[in-house]
């Protein structure tokens, strides 16, 4: 019961940064600050959010599938986000 109940803590807190971080990006890339270093810390977040999603889907729940994949798309956004604000400076 309490390896559920972090589970599921850790689910809403991995969902809650990876949408903290799409309004992180939308703020950066407005006022065009550092994009190597934020580059860098997208490809940082995509490897952590993929090995926290391997950990989690051989649960084969179908919840925690779901908050992968909820968690993923913000961080895929933002990645996709920065590679075009690098490649068109």
């Amino acid at each position: 019961m309490r390896a559920k109940v972090l589970n599921w803590i850790i689910i809403v807190l991995s969902i809650l940064v990876a949408w903290g971080l799409t309004i992180q990006i939308f703020h950066t890339y407005q006022t065009k600050s550092v994009k190597d270093i934020a580059c860098a810390d997208v490809l940082f977040r995509l490897v952590a959010s993929f090995f926290w999603m391997i950990k989690h889907i051989t649960m084969k729940d179908k919840w925690v599938i779901a908050a992968n994949v909820i968690t993923l798309v913000p961080l895929l956004l933002y990645a996709v986000i920065f590679t075009i604000f690098y490649l068109s400076e």
